[in-house]
């Protein structure tokens, strides 16, 4: 049947079905495959058509590793909530806010945004940080104790704090992008995380319109302070930033995107992508750390115990050239599993 003028996939990034059922030549219809699970391995690129990206930055991503041209992708946000609006009054204070889960802000070797958050209130007497999201058991609380840097419980509750903000610093290691966008198109301007893999990036960089990602903790604490200390620059970037998030996380902007991604689909046909010839393996900053997202150990060769020997030998063969980061079963142990001891 071709009753339908496109087919949007909002599926599993792992079920099977769609391929089989779409890798038809009988299908005329579109495919569209809504990559919302973009930070893991998805299967269906080569019967999708047009790939509609919830992240701007995932659209050059997508053309070199899963062989799906910019012209076929298109960027479609999730329109954020409007709720919110700032109350503009004069104050003596500058009100600096964040927000996310405390296991985001956990600080590793690279990353200390508590550290960094203590700098800014000893350094900035008219500063007042509030991190949103902090256990009232959590022991960060006594370690990066400071007056006028504030740690509230997890809550929703988060009107007064975003309708007071003059500025929100996204959170490191890992940010939350629902908690910067919120607060970003009410109006509030914002910092981004420095030198962030491409998985924790939702924008793609553009200054023209007040949207980068600091190169380096430097570049970062620099930019903080000229926000702090320079009104005139923090509300011209603002207003280049708010533009840019009207147009495409308003539900105006997600609209005014919908038709213009239904007008250019319109009367096209369902087509099958070739296939690379050779496997292309990725191994970088970005796989790393998708791996580790949630960490439970798994027997390296446990999916594999009941195929024959020789089978065995190419599954070993495979393992040797395994990411740094995953760890496979010692020579002995590795002996038992080939001969089923």
């Amino acid at each position: 049947e071709n009753d339908f003028s496109r087919i949007v996939l909002h599926i599993h990034p792992h079920d099977v079905i769609p391929s089989l059922v779409f890798s038809s030549q009988k299908l005329k219809s579109p495919v569209f495959f809504l990559n919302h699970a973009e930070h893991t391995y998805w299967l269906g690129a080569p019967v999708t058509d047009f790939l509609l990206q919830i992240r701007e930055s995932n659209i050059l991503k997508d053309s070199e590793n899963r062989n799906i041209p910019i012209q076929d992708q298109f960027f479609l946000p999730i329109p954020v909530d409007q709720s919110y609006s700032l109350k503009k009054t004069e104050k003596s204070i500058l009100s600096i806010i964040s927000i996310g889960r405390e296991s985001k802000y956990e600080p590793n070797e690279e990353y200390n945004f508590y550290e960094e958050a203590l700098k800014i209130v000893k350094k900035f007497d008219h500063v007042v940080f509030t991190i949103i999201g902090i256990d009232s058991n959590s022991p960060k609380r006594k370690i990066y104790q400071h007056e006028r840097l504030v740690f509230v419980h997890p809550t929703r509750d988060i009107n007064q704090y975003i309708e007071n903000a003059d500025l929100y610093l996204e959170g490191f290691p890992i940010p939350s992008f629902t908690s910067l966008l919120e607060p970003a198109i009410a109006g509030v301007p914002f910092v981004l995380h420095y030198h962030p893999a491409s998985v924790y990036k939702i924008f793609d960089d553009n200054k023209e319109k007040g949207i980068f990602y600091p190169e380096d903790l430097k570049s970062w604490e620099l930019e903080v302070e000229k926000m702090i200390t320079d009104e005139n620059y923090r509300k011209s970037t603002n207003t280049l930033q708010i533009k840019y998030l009207q147009e495409n996380y308003s539900s105006q902007g997600w609209n005014i995107k919908l038709q213009n991604i239904k007008k250019f689909s319109q009367n096209k046909n369902h087509n099958i992508r070739s296939i690379a010839n050779e496997e292309k393996y990725i191994e970088g900053r970005d796989e790393e750390l998708v791996s580790v997202i949630e960490s439970k150990p798994t027997d390296h060769y446990s999916y594999t115990n009941r195929l024959g020997f020789l089978s065995k030998l190419k599954v070993i063969e495979l393992s040797l050239n395994n990411p740094s980061w995953v760890k496979v079963l010692p020579l002995k142990q590795t002996i038992k599993y080939l001969f089923n001891r």
